[in-house]
């Protein structure tokens, strides 16, 4: 049976973005959930916890919006989303940030959900499908390193969310919920991370930094290289405690603690030798 836009929802991870939701807003059909999550991403240099500019009072006066809050570790904050969408008996969810919208050229929503309900059961055990996405010369990058002026596939489609969950403390992987960390590192094979061979077209989305104040764009570089050097460090950890058997006390991982890093990764430490923390 084909798909529609009730099987269907968004999933926005916000924060201090009143200037891009409108454009964002205003390129999703209006009878499709959005799911929007509000907060500050862990290790995100900024004062406030949620946003202060009327971001989370403008996404409450949308239809078909459900606006949630939540501060903590990227993984976590987008994990909401997913239980979310699961908990409202959604068949896909699918991840839009705030800095992007539907492209123009490519909102053939039709031929989407056709070629969505097409994959989806040719591919039943798959539970991840790639979009395409325009990356804009004016948009700035996030300490990466990719080409800009192209069409690029990234995981934007999740499938039953309420039953997948982001795993090894990474903002790109995901597996069942039934899986435990023991199980992903020990045995891949068997209880292996989702994988998505197959992309989905007829809806592409855009994205650019034109809308994004200096100082918002400065933090989030920062955040991102602290970011990624911390999800790193605690999947070396989830590694080091189920293949090579490091007792759980010796982990160095403590739930809502983050460490900081300097220029080459390593994590700054202060005068006495202790590691300097981020909130």
């Amino acid at each position: 049976m084909a798909l529609t836009f009730d099987d269907i929802c968004f999933g926005i991870s916000g924060f201090q973005c009143i200037h891009e939701l409108p454009r964002l807003m205003g390129s999703l059909p209006e009878e499709v959930l959005k799911i929007y999550v509000d907060g500050r991403y862990a290790l995100f240099d900024w004062p406030d916890d949620h946003s202060t500019d009327g971001s989370i009072e403008y996404m409450s006066k949308q239809p078909n919006t459900l606006v949630l809050l939540f501060t903590g570790f990227q993984p976590d904050k987008r994990q909401v989303y997913l239980d979310a969408a699961g908990a409202l008996n959604k068949k896909f969810l699918i991840v839009i940030d705030t800095d992007e919208y539907i492209h123009k050229d490519y909102c053939d929503w039709d031929k989407f959900l056709k070629d969505l309900t097409r994959k989806s059961e040719k591919y039943p055990d798959e539970q991840i499908f790639k979009m395409k996405v325009f990356l804009d010369k004016k948009w700035t990058l996030a300490w990466n390193r990719v080409r800009r002026g192209y069409f690029r596939k990234y995981v934007r489609i999740h499938k039953d969310p309420g039953k997948q969950k982001y795993v090894g403390d990474c903002h790109y992987m995901w597996a069942n919920k039934d899986y435990t960390d023991e199980m992903l590192i020990t045995n891949p094979e068997k209880y292996g991370v989702y994988a998505a061979p197959h992309t989905i077209d007829g809806v592409r989305l855009g994205t650019d930094s034109e809308l994004r104040n200096k100082q918002f764009l400065k933090s989030r570089d920062k955040w991102a290289f602290n970011n990624i050097h911390e999800e790193r460090r605690r999947l070396y950890n989830k590694i080091a405690v189920h293949r090579y058997n490091v007792p759980p006390n010796h982990s160095t991982v403590s739930e809502g603690v983050y460490w900081t890093y300097d220029k080459d990764g390593v994590p700054l430490r202060d005068k006495n030798g202790n590691v300097i923390l981020s909130k």
